[in-house]
């Protein structure tokens, strides 16, 4: 009877405050004693100016408050404090709805073909279809709050540390993190194709990703909204909604053409794209923005994450727009699941593309093969010609044991033939 009335007493409070969940350093009582403090304060601000001054072009939208929104072409994803994810149009008007998987969902962001949603209770970020179905899982940052793509990694907030961290969205792995400016916390995050919006109680701040600058700011980004949990950028502009409202807000912020400008010579971005298998050979694919500075690429691949082996460094010049890449691995293990990620690198830094996977055909018989640009045969499975560690950089080194097992098949090969002529 006790564990029954213990499991009642815990779902009761998940249902009336799905925000006090424990985290680290403070605990339920203070949490939820922090959160009350923030909203009445946002509460009373809205009631000394009731309008808000909202300005031209804010939309309203279903619910009563947003803790999460999203951009889709044409439409926005708006996360309401109910769980219930609502498709707008341009006007506001509700085209249709998916339910939040988890209790206390916090940020929400469209990566070109599904929306990732936080939990702030189970410190899990899901991702959607956008039919509602879970079609990937990955750990948080304990009490997550806001959301942003970048178009190859997630970016979340995280209310433990004040800290904001990139995450790899293949297996939740963390990429980077960073302080919050002044020490705040981050409620909405969004991603503008260069830089990071940051929404914290004292305002909006842009940061580089590449070396941590505040390369904007707006103070006071919030009205009659109460602190901005959400925050999103939809090609043009920023538009916020939060706690306190059930509108969408344009963002009035400064000219970031000098901006961009400045950034278009930095990090090259490099995605992984789909791997072409056959037999025990593949072609690895991907793309590769040098952004304007001299950049080479490569593919690490092994059969765990760790990968262990990389093809040669090849150019993909120096120009500012996306560029096709591939190399061709050969002589792998039959049958055998191989992890993957292509790596640019120019002046500037190093981009990781996400990983990868391809499972290699069932073997059909004992064979061996040459490179198709070295005229090297492949060596044995710890080391492949265009495909060997190369920390000298100065290129793979032919494989000696290929070429002993070439030699002796040939010389099989040569017994079996003068014993069919007999």
């Amino acid at each position: 009877m006790k564990r029954i009335l213990g499991v009642m007493a815990l779902l009761i409070l998940a249902a009336i405050a799905p925000w006090t969940r424990p985290t680290v350093g403070l605990a339920i009582g203070d949490r939820a004693a922090l959160e009350s403090s923030r909203f009445e304060r946002d509460r009373a601000a809205a009631a000394l100016d009731p309008a808000g001054g909202l300005p031209a072009g804010t939309i309203t939208v279903p619910g009563s408050r947003v803790l999460g929104l999203a951009w889709q072409p044409m439409h926005w994803w708006v996360l309401g404090d109910s769980g219930l994810i609502t498709r707008v149009d341009l006007s506001g008007r509700a085209l249709g709805y998916l339910r939040a998987p988890g209790p206390a969902a916090r940020g929400l962001v469209f990566d070109g073909g599904g929306l990732w949603i936080a939990d702030a209770l189970d410190d899990r970020i899901d991702r959607l279809s956008p039919d509602g179905e879970i079609t990937a899982s990955i750990p948080a940052p304990p009490w997550p709050s806001g959301l942003a793509w970048d178009g190859r990694r997630l970016w979340i907030g995280s209310w433990a540390d004040r800290n904001v961290y990139q995450i790899d969205p293949a297996d939740g792995r963390v990429i980077d993190v960073f302080g919050v400016p002044d020490g705040d916390y981050p409620y909405g995050l969004a991603w503008d194709g260069g830089g990071l919006w940051v929404s914290t109680a004292q305002g909006l701040f842009r940061i580089d990703p590449a070396d941590r600058r505040i390369t904007a700011t707006r103070q006071d980004p919030f009205h009659r909204h109460g602190r901005a949990y959400a925050l999103a950028f939809d090609g043009g502009r920023l538009r916020q909604g939060g706690w306190l409202g059930n509108d969408l807000s344009p963002v009035d912020v400064p000219d970031l053409a000098p901006v961009r400008a400045a950034a278009a010579r930095a990090v090259p971005a490099a995605a992984t794209g789909a791997a072409e298998v056959s037999g025990v050979n593949v072609t690895v694919n991907g793309t590769v923005n040098p952004r304007s500075e001299d950049t080479t690429y490569y593919f690490e691949f092994g059969q765990t994450p760790g990968y262990g082996l990389r093809t040669a460094s090849r150019s993909a010049g120096s120009g500012a727009v996306d560029v096709a890449v591939s190399d061709r691995i050969i002589g792998l293990t039959a049958d055998t699941v191989y992890h993957y990620r292509l790596v640019a690198e120019n002046p500037s830094g190093t981009a990781l593309g996400p990983d990868a996977s391809f499972t290699t055909g069932r073997p059909s018989g004992i064979s061996l093969a040459l490179t198709g640009n070295s005229g090297y045969l492949a060596a044995s499975t710890s080391c492949f010609i265009d495909a060997c560690p190369d920390p000298g950089g100065t290129g793979p080194a032919p494989g000696l044991t290929g070429l002993a097992l070439a030699l002796l098949a040939a010389a099989l090969a040569t017994i079996r033939r003068a014993r069919k002529g007999s």
